[in-house]
């Protein structure tokens, strides 16, 4: 569950989490954007995400893109608006077993969110605004306008942690206050105790389920015959980039040969 392997499957399970937590927003009538892209885009240098830049690929632009912006109700009539990551951990050493911790993993996990999302934004501040380090520069200050980042994280057992559970406990409120209003009646504590029961257990069964479809997709990695497929993809890659070189140098070589020049885009 821990090591590196193709195919996806650690996306394909932290997105199944993902639907299920939005599926509840939904449910609750709390607003609810999922894979944020547009927080950060204005203040975020055109040379980090162009052609060669730190943030050309998508992958590479995790900590400037939240799992969720969500919009709850207060009774004050002034809506929360907070942005939260998901996290899906495996039981590895560097997560379960840390000696002289006595919290649960997966709240260790979610205290570490907030540091790693204003490292790497200190880092890009540094590099693309030109700010000194130990400054607030204007992605960093972005972030903490927002103020804490929710840490939404899920255990190898279906256990969350606190951030996960007073959000769920937010969402149950949220319906039962919805429901109260579109009825005439007064929102009852019972009901939201009922609501949000069901939210737990529909997300932790989501999330076991999730864990465990990840192993089953992973134990086909096992074994030599996975061994060998993996070097015939490779090999095949490496074949395809030879090829592609091979054409490339016959194609110039061609031209010099012809005394063909580039003007442009165009071939003469």
């Amino acid at each position: 569950m821990c090591a590196t392997l193709p195919f996806d499957t650690w996306r394909i399970r932290h997105d199944t989490v993902k639907l299920a937590l939005a599926e509840r927003s939904h449910d609750s009538k709390v607003e609810v954007e999922c894979e944020v892209y547009g927080l950060f885009a204005d203040i975020v240098p055109a040379a980090a995400t162009a052609n060669g830049g730190e943030l050309e690929m998508v992958r590479q632009r995790q900590g400037l893109v939240p799992d969720f912006r969500f919009r709850l109700p207060t009774t004050n009539g002034i809506p929360d608006d907070f942005i939260a990551e998901l996290k899906v951990i495996s039981a590895g050493p560097s997560r379960y077993y840390q000696r002289g911790n006595r919290d649960k993993a997966v709240d260790v996990r979610a205290r570490m969110l907030q540091r790693e999302y204003k490292n790497k934004l200190a880092a890009l501040d540094i590099k693309y605004h030109g700010v000194d380090r130990g400054e607030i520069g204007p992605l960093v200050n972005r972030l903490n306008s927002w103020g804490e980042l929710q840490g939404l994280v899920v255990g190898q057992f279906g256990e969350g942690s606190q951030h996960l559970h007073q959000l769920l406990k937010r969402l149950a409120e949220a319906k039962v206050l919805n429901g109260a209003r579109a009825n005439g009646q007064i929102p009852s504590d019972s009901d939201v105790g009922v609501t949000l029961s069901h939210y737990r257990r529909v997300l932790s069964t989501v999330a076991v389920r999730a864990q465990a479809s990840c192993l089953l997709a992973r134990l086909g990695h096992l074994g030599g015959g996975a061994r060998d497929a993996a070097n015939r993809r490779n090999l095949a890659v490496r074949r395809e980039a030879a090829l592609r070189e091979e054409a490339r140098s016959f194609f110039q070589a061609h031209v010099r040969g012809r005394g063909f020049h580039r003007s442009g885009d165009i071939i003469h």
